[in-house]
């Protein structure tokens, strides 16, 4: 039994499905953020973000060790790049964790912090690209190099405009209202951030703002030139990416979300990716449809809830540490990490473009 095929080949799942996956359902929640804080702020919103990451952000992160050791195992000992991020950053991850456990010093620990979000806002605008180039060419919507270039320029001085943004202390205003202390928490481990000069900051905006300014001239360059545009769900990839990391739009309550909305925006991509490749396969695998997609889902959920919740609890009910140095959760903390940082690695290699193996897979469903 199959999946029913959308009707349009420009599409993966459809033009509306595509468009809320893809950023609009983050849009259409975060308006609301602003224009219901009050009710927002009436529940519990972290027990809520608890259970989206349990059944959607910690199976996306599975997936990706699924795609990558079970997909591409065999280029592990032959192309360095995948070398690099299945052997090497594991094992410069788990030497980070490991000092941290034996020698119970939150210095391993904040090094860990600071390589997670130092690399969380290249891994967003690597997606957000992603997302916009290959629903673009789903359209038939393709960009000259120099058009690809100036994009993927703009969304990594979002990046860079983002993280200078963690640096910056004791600053208001309409483009600096992201909250600062010389101090800050994650999960009980106290880490902190060197103040940088004010205008370090300032000209990060000042790049982010035109670059950005520059990829819609690309986009009035076409116009003007009546060469084909971005659709809808192109330009809402793109767009999301200033929604999550832009600082002007940088709202306390939302930002506990937007792993879920990206997280949603990975699995669209996962889905087409086994789909297809499902579809692939010999006709008796065929047959047994959703005995495969109950697998391939089934385990990102039960190793997804190991990882970040069951294994962690056992080590640190088990295990005795200082808490005042690493936190009264470490093995949670360290396994959080570990995993992010190495997400973070192998999908820069998995879902790049040169890479046929998922290329092959990632078409809309009705072109199969």
């Amino acid at each position: 039994m199959k999946a029913a095929a959308t009707p349009s080949p420009n599409y993966f799942y459809g033009p509306v499905v595509d468009f809320l996956l893809v950023g609009g359902m983050a849009f259409v929640i975060y308006l609301t953020t602003l224009a219901f804080l009050d009710f927002y702020g009436s529940f519990d919103l972290w027990y809520l973000t608890w259970c989206l990451a349990f059944l959607v952000n910690f199976p996306h992160f599975m997936i990706s060790y699924q795609i990558f050791y079970r997909y591409h195992r065999n280029r592990i000992t032959t192309d360095k790049r995948f070398f690099m991020v299945g052997v090497v950053v594991p094992v410069i991850l788990m030497a980070l964790s490991l000092a941290a456990v034996i020698t119970q010093d939150g210095l391993f620990v904040r090094i860990l912090i600071h390589a997670m979000f130092f690399f969380v806002g290249w891994h967003y605008v690597k997606q957000c690209f992603g997302c916009f180039i290959l629903t673009s060419s789903n359209s038939g919507t393709y960009y000259r190099k120099t058009e690809v270039r100036l994009f993927k320029t703009a969304l990594y001085l979002l990046w860079v405009c983002s993280y200078v943004q963690l640096f910056r202390a004791n600053e208001s205003g309409f483009l600096f209202f992201m909250p600062e202390a010389a101090q800050h928490d994650f999960w009980g481990v106290k880490y902190s951030y060197y103040s940088i000069p004010g205008w370090i900051g300032q000209t990060s905006v000042g790049l982010a703002i035109i670059s950005f300014a520059i990829c819609c001239g690309l986009i009035a360059r076409r116009v003007w030139l009546k060469e084909k545009l971005p659709n809808h769900v192109a330009i809402m990839g793109f767009m999301t990416a200033y929604l999550w990391l832009a600082p002007v739009f940088y709202n306390p309550k939302y930002a506990y979300i937007i792993p879920f909305f990206h997280s949603l925006q990975y699995l669209m991509f996962c889905g087409v990716y086994m789909h297809n490749k499902i579809e692939r396969n010999t006709a008796e695998e065929r047959k047994r449809y959703w005995v495969e997609q109950a697998r391939w889902w089934g385990l990102a959920l039960l190793f997804g809830a190991l990882f970040f919740e069951w294994l962690p609890s056992v080590l640190d009910d088990s295990i005795s540490y200082d808490t005042q140095s690493t936190g009264a959760r470490l093995f949670y903390v360290l396994f959080t990490l570990f995993i992010n940082v190495h997400h973070y690695f192998i999908d820069s290699v998995i879902w790049k473009g040169d890479n046929q193996e998922v290329r092959e897979h990632l078409k809309p469903i009705a072109q199969h």
